[in-house]
C-alpha cells in the first residue's frame, strides 16, 4: 500500500534521524578517547594552576583552538580543492579573508557573514568524475580535523606519559592540555560536521552536502548539472551556450533545499541570454519567491538582478526601487556589491550622475570578476546603459 507523508512528518523524521546520528557520533567519539578523557582529567586534579589561572587559560585556550581547528577544517577543504584542480576562490577564517580578485590574491580583514567560522569557496571542474571530486572536496575538512586531532592526542598523551618538561611542570601542563584540548575538539567538529544539518542562516554542512551527492537519481543530476554550469561559466561558456539539455536537468527532482532557488535562477540566466524574456521573467519570478532557502548573499544577489530586470526590461522603476530597498534590506551594500542596481535604478529616475558614478566604479571591477561568463554580461550592460545616458545627454544638449 503506497503512503504519503506531510511535509511537517518529513521535518520531524529528519530532526529525529539527526539527533540519533548525533548521538551516535557523540558516545563514539566518547568511547574512542575514553583514555584520553581520564589522561585529562588526572592531570587538571594534579594541576600547578591556581583555579583562576586555570579558568582563564581554559577560556583563552578554547577560543584559540577554535579559530585553529577552523583554520585547519578549511585548509582541507582548500587543499582539497587545488589537488583535484578545483579553481579557489575563498579562504575564510573568522574575520581574515583571503579572495582571488582575477589574477591575483586579496588578503583583508571584514566583518564575518552570518554566524559561521569559516568556508572555502571553489569552482569544481566539470568532467565525467565530477561527483567523485565534489565528494572528495566536501570530505577534505572532515579528513583534515580527524588526522590533526588524532595526531595532537598522541602527542598529548606522550607527553603527558614522558619527563622532558619535570624540571617545569606548570609549562608541562600547559602544553598538554592544549594538545589535548585541540585534539579533541578537532575530533569532534570533524564528526559533527559529517552530520547533515542546514543553519539557520542557510550554510549546508559538508555531511549535508555528501548526503546529496550519494542520493544519485534525478536530485543528483540536477546537483551536477549545476556544478557544471558554474564550472563552465566560469571558464568564459556564456548562457545562451549552455547545454540545453543540462540546463533541462535544473528542473528536475526539487528537494526544498537552496538547490531549487538556484536552478530557477540558472534557467533564467538561460533564457534572458537567449532573449527569451518572457521565460527568463517567469523563472526569475520562482527563484525570488524561494529567497528563504539561501542565503544573504545569494538574496541580495537575486534582489539586484530583479532590479536589473525591472528597471531594463519591463520598464517598472517602481518595482525596481522596491527590489534595490529589499536588497540593501537584506544586508548593507559593501563597497563592491550592488553597483549596477543602483546605477540602472539611478538612471531610471533621472539621476545620470549618479549612473555615471556607480558604472565607473562597476567598471574599474569587471577586471577582478573570477566567473568570465559573468564579466562578459556585465561589460555588455555597462555599455547598454552608458549608450543610454549618452543618447539621454546628446536629446538634453
Amino acid at each position: 500500500m503506497a503512503s504519503t507523508s506531510t511535509p511537517s512528518k518529513r521535518n520531524r523524521s529528519s530532526e529525529t534521524k539527526r539527533a540519533l546520528l548525533g548521538a551516535v557520533l557523540g558516545a563514539s567519539f566518547t568511547l574512542l578517547t575514553i583514555d584520553w578523557i581520564e589522561s585529562y582529567i588526572r592531570y587538571v586534579r594534579a594541576s600547578p594552576l591556581a583555579g583562576w589561572q586555570y579558568f582563564l587559560y581554559l577560556a583563552v585556550g578554547f577560543l584559540t583552538m577554535r579559530l585553529l581547528i577552523t583554520a585547519v577544517h578549511e585548509g582541507g577543504h582548500f587543499l582539497a580543492a587545488y589537488l583535484l584542480k578545483f579553481r579557489c576562490l575563498t579562504y575564510v577564517v573568522a574575520w581574515l579573508y583571503v579572495e582571488r580578485k582575477g589574477a591575483r590574491w586579496q588578503v583583508r580583514l571584514k566583518r564575518k557573514p552570518g554566524k559561521i567560522m569559516g568556508y572555502v569557496r571553489a569552482v569544481p571542474a566539470a568532467g565525467p568524475h565530477l561527483q567523485r571530486g565534489l565528494a572528495i572536496y566536501f570530505l577534505g575538512g572532515i579528513l583534515a580535523n580527524i588526522v590533526t586531532g588524532s595526531a595532537a592526542l598522541l602527542a598529548g598523551k606522550a607527553l603527558a606519559d614522558s619527563q622532558i618538561f619535570a624540571a617545569s611542570p606548570a609549562l608541562a601542563f600547559v602544553l598538554v592540555q592544549a594538545l589535548y584540548l585541540f585534539g579533541g575538539l578537532s575530533i569532534f567538529i570533524g564528526l559533527a560536521n559529517l552530520i547533515p544539518f542546514t543553519t539557520p542562516t542557510k550554510h549546508t554542512s559538508d555531511g549535508g552536502y555528501v548526503l546529496r551527492l550519494l542520493r544519485g537519481g534525478a536530485s543528483l543530476q540536477r546537483q551536477l548539472a549545476l556544478y557544471t554550469l558554474s564550472s563552465v561559466s566560469h571558464a568564459g561558456t556564456r548562457p545562451r551556450n549552455w547545454d540545453a539539455e543540462v540546463v533541462k536537468q535544473l528542473l528536475t527532482a526539487p528537494d526544498g533545499s537552496s538547490f531549487d532557488c538556484t536552478s530557477h535562477f540558472y534557467t533564467y540566466l538561460y533564457h534572458l541570454d537567449n532573449q527569451d524574456f518572457t521565460q527568463a521573467e517567469f523563472h526569475l519570478g520562482k527563484a525570488l519567491g524561494l529567497l528563504p532557502l539561501t542565503t544573504a548573499e545569494v538574496q541580495q544577489q537575486l534582489c539586484c538582478e530583479a532590479t536589473y530586470f525591472a528597471a531594463t526590461h519591463t520598464h517598472d522603476v517602481a518595482q525596481a526601487e522596491l527590489w534595490l530597498a529589499k536588497a540593501q534590506q537584506i544586508k548593507p551594500f559593501e563597497a563592491e556589491e550592488g553597483l549596477l542596481a543602483q546605477a540602472t535604478v539611478a538612471g531610471a529616475t533621472g539621476n545620470d550622475a549618479a549612473a555615471r558614478k556607480w558604472l565607473a566604479a562597476l567598471s574599474g571591477q569587471l577586471a577582478d570578476i573570477n566567473d568570465l561568463a559573468s564579466q562578459l554580461l556585465l561589460s555588455e550592460r555597462i555599455a547598454t546603459q552608458q549608450l543610454e545616458l549618452n543618447r539621454r545627454a546628446v536629446l538634453q544638449a
